[in-house]
């Protein structure tokens, strides 16, 4: 507990540190660069934008989970997913009308570790632990600065867990399964830095921080990748994901990290 109260202070501060010094930046450009950059802003904020993105996350998996009395603490990298043929399904959208943004992320993934160390089952050699999660993220945003060399956003919303567990212990042969769900409300904030003259690079970094013990007790994730653009309406990216969710309810915990890279390709329309 006192890890994770940290570790929400440690987010949340950095949130709130990348909004302010985003801010910072944006007072201290000049009355120049004020004007072209709010006619450029302006141009490019007409009308309704789309962005609709295909990813893969090859993200690997440690941490505790428990099914009922059964509990078991899990290790395996994306390599190791990938060979045990665990996989999932990643999509997003992003709508952007002037400063206003509304965003979704939905990730379906099966995760597990055939050789994870049971921690109550003191008789058991091995466990086969085998977890489904879906989770949504929806969130309504508002861009702070819309500046040529610099674009930052902050955001607040619901992230949506379904989590499925299987536990297959042996010996004695214990077979055991549960599935939770629950909400948690979560801000956040991106931004977005153009790479060169010809801006069809850019890096983006951001994140997200919920739970505060309303469902999970912590519940964030950080993310930074670069984009290039293959064309008037492509994209790819390629990055790096950190997802960390701590839920404690009904005598059960799940306490995992999710990381790894992020590769994708984003169509927009204007």
């Amino acid at each position: 507990m006192n890890f994770s109260r940290t570790a929400l202070t440690a987010i949340s501060s950095t949130i709130l540190a990348l909004c302010v010094c985003s801010w910072a930046a944006a007072q201290e450009q000049t009355g120049e660069s004020r004007s072209r950059q709010t006619t450029a802003s302006a141009t490019d904020g007409e009308g309704l934008h789309v962005d609709l993105t295909s990813y893969l996350w090859f993200g690997g998996i440690h941490g505790l989970t428990s099914v009922g009395s059964h509990s078991a603490s899990m290790h395996a990298s994306a390599g190791d997913l990938l060979s045990d043929f665990k996989f999932g399904l990643m999509g997003a959208a992003e709508a952007r009308s002037d400063r206003w943004l509304l965003n979704g992320d939905l990730m379906w993934m099966r995760l597990g570790d055939a050789k994870s160390v049971p921690i109550s089952d003191v008789s058991t050699a091995s466990a086969d632990v085998r977890i489904s999660e879906v989770i949504w993220t929806s969130k309504i945003g508002y861009r702070l600065i819309d500046g040529e060399y610099l674009k930052g956003d902050v955001n607040l919303g619901v992230r949506y867990w379904h989590l499925g567990q299987r536990f297959k212990l042996n010996p004695p042969g214990i077979d055991a399964s549960a599935s939770q769900n629950w909400a948690d409300f979560v801000t956040g904030g991106r931004v977005q830095v153009p790479l060169g003259m010809q801006e069809k690079a850019s890096v983006e970094a951001g994140g997200d921080v919920g739970g505060w013990g309303l469902a999970a007790d912590l519940d964030y994730q950080l993310f930074a990748g670069l984009n290039y653009k293959t064309g008037k309406r492509w994209k790819l990216l390629a990055g790096y994901r950190y997802m960390l969710i701590d839920y404690r309810r009904n005598g059960g915990v799940y306490n995992v990290v999710t990381s790894g890279p992020v590769v994708g390709a984003t169509w927009n329309y204007r």
